[in-house]
C-alpha cells in the first residue's frame, strides 16, 4: 500500500476491510471470482499539473466515466491518488503547431442519418450459440443482444427474447421459451465460419449516441465493424459502418465536451 498509494493500513478509513479474511495478524487476503471484472479500460484523454497526472477513462464494462489521478514520484514511479466516477471530461487535445498538410472543405457534406433497421423474427431456431451482451435502448429498457447460427445454416445478430413458462403451481416448475427478432444476417462470402467469430462490444459517445458495435469479417480480407444503438421501443439503429480497423480515434478538438472529429 505505500508503494502504490503512499498511506499506511492505519492512515486509511478501513471501508471494506471487512470482505477480508486475517489468518494471521497483518496479513489480510480475499479470494473472489471475476464477476465485477470490469474488462478493458480504454484511456481517452490526459491532463498533467506539476507532479499530478489525470486520467480519464471507461471501461467495456460499464461504460461509465472515472478519473484517475496519480502523482510521480522523484524516482519516476507513480502512486495512486484517487480514482472516482465522474462526467465526461471537456479536454481538448494539443494539436500540432505546424499547418495542416491538407483542409478539405465541408461545404458540401450531408448530416449522417441513422437508419433504422428491419427485424425479422423467429422462432427457436438455434443451432449454434456465439456471445451477447446486455444494453438499454434511449427509453432505459434493458434488452439482450446476440449472434447465432440458425437451423437454416446462416449466422445472425438479433435481438434475444426469453420467457418463463411456468407449468406447475409452485413457481418452480416450467420451461424458458426462446425467440428473436434478428436485424444483421453475417455475409456467408466471408471467413466469419462461427457465431463465435461475430465480436459484440460497446461504444459510448459516438454522434452523440451510446450502443453496442457487431464486428464480422468480411470477404476474407477485412473486418467490418457496425455501430448500433436502440431506438426508445428497442429497434436497433445503424448509425455507422467502417471496414478494417473501425474507429481508431474519437476527438473533442475544442475542449467542449462534445466530439468533433472520427477517424
Amino acid at each position: 500500500m505505500r508503494q502504490y498509494t503512499g498511506l499506511g493500513l492505519g492512515e486509511t478509513t478501513g471501508k471494506g476491510l471487512e470482505n477480508f479474511d486475517c489468518p494471521e495478524e497483518g496479513i489480510y487476503t480475499h479470494t473472489h471470482g471475476d464477476t465485477n471484472d470490469p474488462g478493458e479500460v480504454r484511456v481517452f484523454a490526459g491532463e498533467r499539473e506539476g507532479d499530478a497526472v489525470t486520467l480519464y477513462y471507461t471501461t467495456a464494462a460499464r461504460q461509465d466515466w472515472h478519473r484517475l489521478t496519480l502523482r510521480e514520484g522523484e524516482d519516476g514511479s507513480f502512486q495512486f491518488r484517487s480514482n472516482l466516477p465522474c462526467e465526461k471530461p471537456a479536454v481538448a487535445p494539443r494539436l500540432p503547431e505546424t499547418a495542416p498538410v491538407l483542409t478539405l472543405s465541408l461545404a458540401d457534406a450531408r448530416a449522417l442519418e441513422p437508419q433504422p433497421m428491419p427485424l425479422t423474427h423467429h422462432g427457436d431456431d438455434r443451432a449454434e450459440e456465439g456471445g451477447g451482451l446486455s444494453i438499454q435502448s434511449e427509453s432505459g429498457e434493458e434488452y439482450s443482444i446476440c449472434a447465432y447460427r440458425a437451423t437454416d445454416g446462416r449466422i445472425y445478430v438479433a435481438l434475444e427474447h426469453t420467457d418463463w413458462v411456468p407449468t406447475g403451481d409452485d413457481g418452480r416448475t416450467g420451461y424458458v421459451t426462446w425467440e428473436s427478432d434478428s436485424f444483421l444476417t453475417v455475409p456467408e462470402n466471408g471467413d466469419t465460419q462461427s457465431p463465435n467469430a461475430v465480436g459484440l462490444d460497446f461504444f459510448r459517445d459516438l454522434l452523440g449516441r451510446s450502443g453496442f458495435v457487431v464486428s464480422y469479417s468480411d470477404n476474407y480480407t477485412s473486418t467490418v465493424q457496425e455501430y448500433y444503438y436502440l431506438a426508445e421501443d428497442g429497434t436497433p439503429c445503424l448509425l455507422l459502418r467502417t471496414s478494417e480497423l473501425g474507429l481508431a480515434e474519437q476527438l473533442d478538438l475544442d475542449g467542449d465536451g462534445v466530439d468533433e472529429l472520427y477517424n
